[in-house]
């Protein structure tokens, strides 16, 4: 009797294993792994590699036959609503996909709920099949056949993995019909407008939000009927703080290609993916430049950033990321220190702050990054009026700075001399923003001077900011003032303990 129980058990394993042999894969588990835009791709069952994929010709219409294309040399695919010639591009990579080996492709080490890629597919079948699926099993893409026709569709999942929200394009599917198909999902903590997937196929925009207008995906409480949602295991909903908790995902995770989510009994019953899969496109600037036709004038008309992102905005075919990349090499804002009039640097520092956009940051790097190219060095006092009889201006440099905050030491190339030889220089000296407390003037005699003049300052504060600039003189009078610098004093700190050890 025991061995007739123990036969039965054997046979009703056995059984449970045929009826359920559609979740399990016997084909080879070892993936092939590819770089693609420095993005790591597995590919598992897959045989046939190919560096073809078809892109339209632009020269011929419609053809019934791959002979009219170019003799055989292109393909003649549907589009859709016609025929047309598709040519061969030999720089991109395509992989078949046979469901009846079960070949998938892995994209790892991804966030699924912030990134944008693109790539392309053509079917071989059009029934109900996988094309794409967060790792964190919150979203899928697939086509979906009502009996009727094809079409491609977006579920998102809650926590019970069912359907929260559902897009249904409504383009019916074609066999061996090219779809290229641009990915782009976005999730915000802070923000509920940043919380959808959104799929652009042929030009065609299917979007989802992954949850209601009022609730974000990091949301552990339901609203209006919602059910607690973070997605399916291993999703989890964690208690932050007492009165606080939020959804945690993986930011490094998977995003799969072609194969079902067979171990979620409740997702939509899927199979494997029978076509082509390929194109794939991770690069930012490749992906969105191309569809923009936004583009900034030749002669870069645009003085400030904000003008050429307003402008970009304006045009339907741009996103904010298309217009980031298009201006980026656009200033922040219009203000050049080296064609603005200024006389020194404190007073390019105050007409570039009158300019809308300009930042601390960047008015600092355009008035003291200037050098020699600042305009009231280039355009006012390197430009000597070998005319005049009175000396040209210096262009002073800040040397160094005592150790006590006491002193400072200037340099300076002997300038145009005039008509008559340098007899000496003045110095001009104030603190910078205490203005009212008058200016110091001391006078430099020539011999202070060889290949370059030098001369130290003394008596200064410490931790305080000063503002000076120098004037040459001769015998028919005093000449322009140099450029302006400014400089801050601080006192040194010296490790006197090693004076111990000697």
């Amino acid at each position: 009797m025991y061995k007739i129980y123990l036969l039965i058990l054997i046979f009703s394993l056995i059984l449970y294993f045929l009826l359920n042999i559609k979740y399990e894969n016997f084909y080879v588990h070892t993936p092939t792994t590819i770089n693609i835009d420095n993005n790591l791709l597995k590919l598992y069952n897959i045989s046939n590699q190919s560096n073809k994929i078809y892109d339209e010709m632009k020269d011929i219409i419609s053809c019934t036959s791959d002979i009219n294309c170019n003799n055989g040399l292109g393909k003649c695919i549907s589009d859709g609503i016609s025929n047309k010639c598709y040519k061969v591009i030999n720089d991109v990579t395509v992989f078949e996909c046979d469901s009846s080996k079960e070949s998938h492709i892995k994209l790892v080490n991804v966030d699924s709920l912030n990134i944008r890629m693109k790539f392309s597919i053509i079917l071989n079948k059009l029934n109900n099949q996988l094309i794409a699926r967060s790792g964190l099993n919150v979203w899928v893409l697939y086509v979906y056949d009502d009996g009727k026709d094809s079409r491609f569709r977006i579920d998102t999942y809650n926590s019970n993995e069912n359907i929260i929200n559902s897009y249904i394009g409504t383009n019916i599917l074609l066999l061996n019909t090219l779809y290229n198909i641009e990915l782009i999902t976005k999730t915000n903590e802070n923000n509920k407008n940043e919380n959808y997937i959104e799929c652009i196929i042929n030009n065609t925009v299917m979007s989802v939000k992954f949850f209601s207008e009022k609730r974000n995906i990091y949301d552990c409480i339901s609203v209006e009927g919602d059910d607690n949602v973070c997605g399916p295991k291993p999703n989890e909903c964690r208690k932050i703080s007492k009165n606080y908790s939020k959804c945690i995902f993986s930011k490094n995770h998977e995003i799969i290609f072609g194969q079902p989510a067979f171990h979620l009994k409740k997702l939509t019953d899927l199979n494997y993916l029978d076509g082509y899969i390929g194109n794939f496109v991770f690069n930012f600037e490749d992906l969105y430049t191309n569809k923009c036709t936004f583009n900034v004038d030749e002669n870069n008309n645009y003085d400030s950033k904000k003008f050429c992102l307003d402008s970009c905005k304006l045009n339907s075919s741009c996103n904010i990321d298309d217009c980031n990349i298009k201006c980026k090499d656009i200033n922040v804002c219009s203000f050049d220190s080296t064609k603005t009039l200024s006389r020194h640097q404190v007073d390019c520092m105050s007409k570039c702050h009158t300019y809308d956009n300009c930042t601390s940051d960047y008015c600092k790097s355009q008035c003291e990054g200037c050098g020699e190219n600042c305009y009231w060095i280039a355009q006012n006092y390197n430009k000597q009026d070998v005319k005049s009889f009175k000396p040209g201006s210096p262009y002073i440099m800040l040397s160094s700075t005592s150790y006590d905050g006491k002193k400072g030491t200037i340099r300076w190339k002997i300038p145009y001399e005039g008509k008559t030889e340098i007899l000496g220089y003045i110095l001009f000296l104030y603190k910078t923003y205490k203005k009212y407390e008058g200016m110091t003037i001391d006078k430099i005699n020539t011999y202070n001077c060889n290949k370059y003049c030098e001369y130290v300052v003394s008596d200064l504060v410490n931790n305080e900011s000063y503002t000076l600039g120098v004037r040459a003189y001769n015998s028919m009078g005093i000449g322009k003032l140099s450029n302006l610098i400014t400089f801050k004093t601080f006192k040194k700190h010296v490790n006197i303990d090693i004076l111990e050890d000697i």
